[in-house]
């Protein structure tokens, strides 16, 4: 039996957007108490790429939040806005507000978290990343890497600087590149650079999901995040979002939601809970064990941000082995 799910990439969840300029103290209440409905005992909201007004706004709003829920909140990732800024590694980020990386912007940005800040993506290989990772690193943050179209040289630098993860790996880059000298080819090869992964059924085939697993083996190689946007838990249909028509469709065969950004010919985000991608990542039979796959989906997300069990509230729904699939929610009475 483990306590539940742990998720370091949320964006949002039943119609909630953690980097809404519009977002309110009781949207996060009720988009908390959703998410941790699911078995995701404890979570990092997910700001993206933003303007400075919004990231103003959310920034100390989402912390004053994770403040009132200690153990559950863990802190907060901020997905940007120092990404590659190149249609397919950007992925659904606004090209307009991204930005070169400055070290006084990640102060302020740090700063309006309140300290909060757990885990960071930045696009390797742009110019002066790597004094930007150190300084990250230096205020207690972890640092991933993503977005971006970055060489192996590149991500040993921004290793070597003291970033330690790549963000969904085999997400945010284009949908062609070169064979060899590729992304994703490069973040395989990174064996100082753990990886997440988005296990929803649409972000990666079984053959990625396998390659990177049998790549970064080992414990706490390969972590599951689930990804989720706004949309998660919201019937199928077209939607508004940053300016643009997003559609949120149901897999006929899976019954599985899907987010699309059909303007961009890519996905945007997650409609699936942890429990949802941990159960479809234990039915297609790549990893070894169940103590393996607790260790991708609760202990070792939280040992890349630093943490461990003690730090998170166990007492929440629990979650234990069930028959057919490898987790299911249980009333924690039982």
């Amino acid at each position: 039996m483990i306590p539940g799910f742990v998720d370091i990439q949320i964006n949002g969840w039943g119609g909630v957007d953690f980097s809404s300029p519009g977002l309110t103290e009781a949207d996060c209440e009720r988009a908390f108490d959703q998410i941790v409905a699911t078995g995701t005992v404890a979570f990092l909201p997910t700001v993206i790429t933003a303007s400075i007004e919004t990231y103003r706004h959310v920034l100390p709003l989402l912390a004053a939040a994770a403040a009132r829920r200690p153990g559950v909140v863990l802190g907060l990732h901020l997905e940007g806005p120092f990404l590659e800024d190149a249609p397919g590694a950007r992925g659904c980020h606004l090209g307009d507000l991204i930005r070169d990386p400055d070290v006084g912007l990640l102060t302020e940005l740090l700063e309006l978290a309140d300290g909060r800040t757990r885990l960071l993506t930045v696009a390797a290989g742009r110019p002066g990343v790597e004094v930007l990772i150190a300084a990250a690193v230096a205020a207690g943050v972890t640092v991933a890497l993503g977005h971006h179209l970055a060489t192996y040289t590149q991500l040993e630098a921004a290793a070597d600087a003291g970033a330690s993860m790549l963000t969904h790996l085999g997400n945010g880059v284009p949908n062609e590149v070169h064979r060899h000298t590729n992304p994703v080819i490069a973040g395989l090869g990174a064996a100082r650079l753990a990886a997440s992964i988005i296990t929803d059924g649409f972000h990666l085939p079984k053959a990625a999901i396998a390659a990177t697993i049998y790549a970064k083996a080992g414990r706490g190689g390969v972590v599951v995040v689930s990804d989720a946007v706004w949309l998660a838990g919201l019937p199928a249909g077209m939607y508004r979002w940053m300016g643009k028509e997003i559609s949120l469709e149901q897999d006929a065969v899976t019954l599985g939601y899907v987010v699309r950004d059909p303007g961009n010919n890519c996905l945007a985000g997650s409609a699936a809970s942890m429990l949802q991608c941990a159960n479809h990542l234990w039915d297609l039979d790549i990893v070894p064990d169940l103590s393996t796959l607790e260790d991708m989906v609760f202990h070792g997300p939280l040992r890349l941000v630093g943490l461990s069990a003690a730090d998170v509230d166990c007492c929440r729904p629990r979650v234990r082995n069930g028959d057919g699939s490898a987790f299911m929610l249980i009333d924690p009475a039982e």
